[in-house]
């Protein structure tokens, strides 16, 4: 037996355009092609091609290691270089549905290192989708498996299996649908102190 990446993509393609060709009514792949090459880059069919083949697979927490990294060695770090200004800037590219965004934030605030600076968690994705939840704040609990409350205590409020984001972390978390490969996309916020971008990187 032997194995074809190239195979093995277009399958997962199809698989995954398959039922926006039979929504729009397009006859085949050709057709649906033809389309978004003269379609407006603001086109919503665009959104959704963007949405369905890209990877959104994240929750809270995900990563320990890296997570206890940056919390035990790098946070200590930050505090004592930043300590004249008292700001922090922190950016998840590929955030997905943004579960990585507010976990750090929370991760800023169980620290203590920071009270009363001014701290900013930004997140950003290719997929429009991604962002609007993201920005809502509200999962489920797929989005929490591995973690107990004492990893998120107040800063999630539970109700049966609805779990909403508290108004402190949707202040310090701000979201932005961002294509990095992109020249005529700049960041919005500027610059950030530390990148989180596994989620980019591992499909590289």
């Amino acid at each position: 037996l032997s194995f074809d990446p190239a195979g093995s993509a277009r399958g997962s393609l199809e698989r995954r355009l398959l039922p926006r060709l039979a929504a729009r009514g397009f006859r085949g792949f050709t057709e649906y092609v033809s389309y978004l090459r003269f379609a407006e880059a603001n086109d919503a069919e665009w959104d959704e091609l963007i949405h369905r083949v890209t990877v959104h697979e994240t929750y809270f927490f995900r990563e320990r290691m890296q997570l206890a990294s940056f919390t035990e060695e790098l946070l200590p770090r930050l505090q004592q270089r930043h300590q004249m200004t008292k700001k922090l800037t922190l950016w998840s590219a590929g955030c997905s549905t943004g579960e990585e965004v507010y976990a750090l934030a929370i991760l800023l605030l169980q620290s203590r290192l920071f009270d009363g600076w001014s701290l900013h968690v930004y997140g950003t994705d290719v997929s429009r989708q991604c962002i609007q939840a993201a920005r809502r704040g509200i999962y489920g609990p797929q989005s929490f498996r591995g973690c107990s409350p004492e990893d998120y205590g107040a800063h999630i409020q539970r109700d049966g299996d609805v779990y909403e984001v508290s108004p402190e972390l949707r202040k310090m978390c701000h979201f932005s649908v961002c294509n990095l490969a992109s020249r005529e996309a700049p960041l919005f916020f500027g610059s950030a102190d530390v990148a989180f971008c596994r989620n980019v990187l591992i499909y590289l």
